[in-house]
């Protein structure tokens, strides 16, 4: 029968951080506790090659805002897999997408997405999470189905809105699919971001300007 693995939180009469892993069995109807500790928060999970794997954080260093490890889940236990350097399941768009757009498995691989930067990158990772990047283009991501022959994305570059595209696996041919926008957009300018460096305090930070269109730099704009 189906088994459908999920997170849930023990409720002590206010709002936990931290939940567990659980399995529901449906030829026997039954709810089996994987993980019951209460020392991780679970963002999601996943089967690869027949075990369940998580991304989870302890939240110890950075809090709610700290980024999330994989892990193998075993019986009370976490196994260390991947740790990321850039928070993974998330679009320069932001991170309050719906988890199910931005992770998947086919076949033997984990899929997901995340900023680097000014841009979003795609991962594929086997097995022993070695890492691939099948996509890195400038612009970001929305979501991703995947298949043997191709990566149907929802792309947006910094010209126009997004659309939904098409990218050959085989010979990396990119292919426009839709075009909802392209009516609207024909007359409209589009700001091109403009990195900006500069530092505060001891960090080195840079952020982006959209500039109006016909921008004259001897001139003062309303920001």
């Amino acid at each position: 029968g189906d088994t459908i693995y999920f997170a849930g939180t023990k409720w002590d009469g206010s709002q936990p951080l931290m939940n567990q892993v659980y399995r529901w069995k449906q030829d026997s109807d039954t709810i089996e506790t994987i993980y019951g500790r209460s020392d991780y928060q679970f963002a999601s999970l996943f089967v690869l090659n027949h075990q369940l794997y998580a991304q989870a954080s302890d939240l110890k260093t950075y809090g709610v805002n700290q980024t999330a490890n994989i892990y193998l889940v075993t019986k009370d236990m976490l196994v260390e897999k991947y740790v990321p350097s850039v928070s993974l399941n998330n679009s320069v768009i932001g991170d309050t997408l719906d988890i199910s757009s931005c992770q998947d498995v086919f076949e033997d691989h984990f899929y997901t997405f995340a900023t680097e930067e000014d841009h979003t990158v795609l991962y594929a990772f086997d097995a022993s999470f070695h890492c691939e990047k099948l996509w890195e283009r400038a612009g970001t991501l929305g979501s991703f189905a995947i298949n043997e022959e191709e990566i149907v994305v929802i792309y947006q570059d910094w010209k126009a809105p997004a659309e939904v595209y098409s990218l050959n696996r085989k010979n990396g041919e990119l292919r426009k699919v839709s075009s909802f926008c392209d009516d609207v957009m024909r007359d409209c300018y589009v700001a091109k971001p403009q990195r900006i460096d500069y530092v505060s305090g001891a960090d080195q930070l840079h952020g982006w300007a959209l500039l109006p269109e016909n921008y004259d730099p001897q001139k003062k704009y309303a920001a």
